[in-house]
C-alpha cells in the first residue's frame, strides 16, 4: 500500500482487495514465524529430552532432595489392555462389562448428516 493512512479498524487505507492482501501477507509471515519457531523447539525438546535421560542413568525411581530442588524419576504410567480384556472376558460370556456405542464410521452419510450439529467458534480462515 502506498499510503500511511488506516481506517478505524487497523487496516491500512485502500481498495477491499488491498487490504484483504495486506492481511494475507502479514498472515503468511506470521506462519512463516511459527514454522521457524517450531523448529526452534523441536530442538530445545530434544536437548531437554536428553538431559532427562542422563538424569534417569544417575538416579534410580524415586524423590530426590538436592538443595532447594525435588528431582522426581517415576514409572511410565499403566495402561489398560482392552484386547487381552476382551480376549479373557468375551462380551458374549460377560455382557454386563460392556456397553453399546454408536460407530459413527458405519452410518450411511445421509442418516449421520441428519444428527449432525453446527460447530461452535469463529468461521475457520485459510489463505493459500
Amino acid at each position: 500500500m502506498t499510503t500511511e493512512e488506516s481506517t478505524t479498524n487497523g487496516l491500512p487505507a485502500g481498495s477491499l482487495e488491498e487490504q484483504v492482501t495486506w492481511v494475507a501477507s502479514l498472515i503468511a509471515q506470521h506462519e512463516a514465524d511459527v514454522v521457524a519457531l517450531a523448529a526452534e523447539a523441536k530442538k530445545h525438546v530434544a536437548e531437554i529430552d536428553s538431559l532427562k535421560a542422563t538424569v534417569r542413568q544417575l538416579l534410580p525411581v524415586g524423590k530426590h532432595k538436592f538443595g532447594n530442588i525435588t528431582v522426581s524419576i517415576t514409572n511410565p504410567n499403566r495402561s489398560f489392555d482392552a484386547d487381552a480384556f476382551m480376549k479373557s472376558y468375551p462380551v458374549e460370556v460377560n455382557p454386563a462389562l460392556y456397553k453399546a456405542v454408536i460407530d459413527s464410521a458405519a452410518l450411511p452419510p445421509k442418516l449421520k448428516d441428519q444428527f449432525m450439529v453446527e460447530g461452535t467458534g469463529d468461521p475457520k480462515v485459510a489463505i493459500k
